[in-house]
C-alpha cells in the first residue's frame, strides 16, 4: 500500500536502483539526485497513491483494425485520430511509421502538449492550435476533447492518461493505447491507402529477436510518461549495448542489415535523438551520440528522410523531461539538430 509515509521516505532515499554486477561502475553512476527531481519523485508518488486509492485498474484497449470478416474497425482513410506527443519516445515511433508509410493523408495526428497540466493527475492537454497538415486532418471532427483523459472518461475510464492512443471516429471510441500495436497496425493495415506500401518495418529476418536482446537497454531506455525519469538499468549492460550498435553501425547501414530498415532501427533511433540531451542527464552516464561518428551518422541518415525531422523536436522533448527550469542543456539540443542536418555517408558503406 503507498502511504505518505512512504512517500516522504522514498524521496528521502531515492537512488538509482543498480544491479549486483554495477558495482565496479560507481563512477558512471554517483547517486545524487537534485532538488527539483525530488519535488518530481513525491508528485509522482502522490499521483499513484491517489490512483491506488481508487482501487480501479486501467482497462485494457487493445483492438485490432482489420479487414477480416465481421471486423468492427476496418481500415478506411480519414477513419482513425492518432493522439500523439512528439515529446513522447512511444508517440514519437507511431509518428515514424506514419510518415514512413506516407499515411499523412490517411490517419490524423492531434499533437498534445509536451508538457502534461499543471496538477495531479497531470492531463495531457490537446492543442488544437497545432493543425495536422494533411487531408485527413480535416475530416476529424472530435475538437471537443480538451485532454487525453477525456477521452478515456467517454469510455467510462477515470484511471487511464497515456499515449499514443488511436481513436476511431466512426463509432467515437479508443481503437488501441497500445504503442508496439499500433505501430504494427499502422505499418500493415492501411497498405492500399499508403503512398509507400512497399515500406514493411516487420520484415521476417531471422536476426531480429536476437538484437532485440542485447539491445534491450538502449531499446528501453524511454520510461514512464510520468517522473520520476530514473531507471534501473545496469551501466554495463548499457555500455556493451552502445558497444555491440557501434560495431554493427560501422560496417552495414541498419541493424539487421545493410538494405533493410526495421521498427528495431526507429526503436534505437528514438532512444539515441533523446540520449544525450535528457537521458543521459537522469542516468548521469556521459553523454554518447555526438562523441561517437558511427551512431551519429545512424541518426543522420534517419533524421534525413523524407518527413522525419519534422517528427523530431527537441524543444518539446527538452520541455517534457526537463521542463524549463533547466537550460544549460539547451546547447547540447541545438547542437544536436545541427549535426543531424550535416550530409550522412551511409550509403558509401
Amino acid at each position: 500500500m503507498i502511504t505518505p509515509e512512504r512517500v516522504a521516505n522514498a524521496a528521502a532515499n531515492m537512488k538509482i536502483v543498480h544491479s549486483a554486477s554495477d558495482l565496479d561502475c560507481s563512477a558512471l553512476l554517483e547517486e545524487k539526485k537534485s532538488v527539483d527531481t525530488v519535488d518530481m519523485v513525491v508528485s509522482s508518488f502522490k499521483e499513484s497513491f491517489a490512483i491506488e486509492q481508487l482501487g480501479q485498474k486501467p482497462p485494457v484497449y487493445q483492438h485490432k483494425i482489420s479487414n477480416a470478416p465481421g471486423s468492427k474497425f476496418l481500415p478506411e482513410k480519414g477513419r482513425y485520430v492518432l493522439y500523439a506527443s512528439r515529446a513522447c519516445p512511444e508517440s514519437h515511433r507511431a509518428l515514424l511509421v506514419r510518415t514512413l508509410k506516407g499515411l499523412e493523408e490517411v490517419i490524423s495526428v492531434k499533437y498534445v502538449h509536451p508538457q502534461a497540466g499543471n496538477n495531479l493527475l497531470r492531463k495531457w492537454v490537446v492543442d488544437h492550435d497545432i493543425l495536422d497538415d494533411s487531408m485527413a486532418s480535416l475530416k476529424s471532427d472530435e475538437g471537443e476533447f480538451a485532454t487525453v483523459a477525456d477521452i478515456y472518461k467517454k469510455e467510462k475510464d477515470s484511471v487511464s492518461n497515456t499515449i499514443p492512443l488511436l481513436y476511431d471516429q466512426e463509432h467515437h471510441c479508443i481503437v488501441n493505447n497500445n504503442a508496439n500495436d499500433i505501430v504494427a497496425m499502422l505499418n500493415s493495415c492501411f497498405i492500399q491507402f499508403c503512398k509507400n506500401p512497399q515500406v514493411d518495418l516487420f520484415p521476417e529476418l531471422p536476426n531480429l529477436q536476437q538484437l532485440q536482446a542485447w539491445l534491450y537497454p538502449l531499446l528501453q531506455l524511454a520510461p514512464s510518461s510520468l517522473p520520476p525519469y530514473h531507471y534501473n538499468v545496469s551501466p554495463l549492460e548499457l555500455e556493451y549495448a552502445f558497444r555491440r550498435a557501434t560495431s554493427i553501425l560501422q560496417k552495414q547501414r541498419y541493424l539487421s542489415s545493410h538494405t533493410t530498415m526495421t521498427e528495431a532501427d526507429l526503436r534505437l533511433f528514438v532512444a539515441l535523438v533523446r540520449y544525450d540531451a535528457v537521458y543521459s542527464k537522469y542516468l548521469e552516464c556521459p553523454p554518447q551520440l555526438l562523441h561517437n561518428a558511427a551512431l551519429l551518422d545512424y541518426c543522420r541518415d534517419i533524421y534525413q528522410l523524407p518527413g522525419v525531422a519534422e517528427t523530431v523536436r527537441m524543444d518539446e522533448i527538452r520541455a517534457h523531461f526537463l521542463g524549463g527550469k533547466r537550460l544549460p542543456v539547451a546547447n547540447i539540443q541545438e547542437s544536436l539538430v545541427e549535426q543531424l542536418e550535416v550530409p550522412h555517408k551511409r550509403d558509401q558503406l
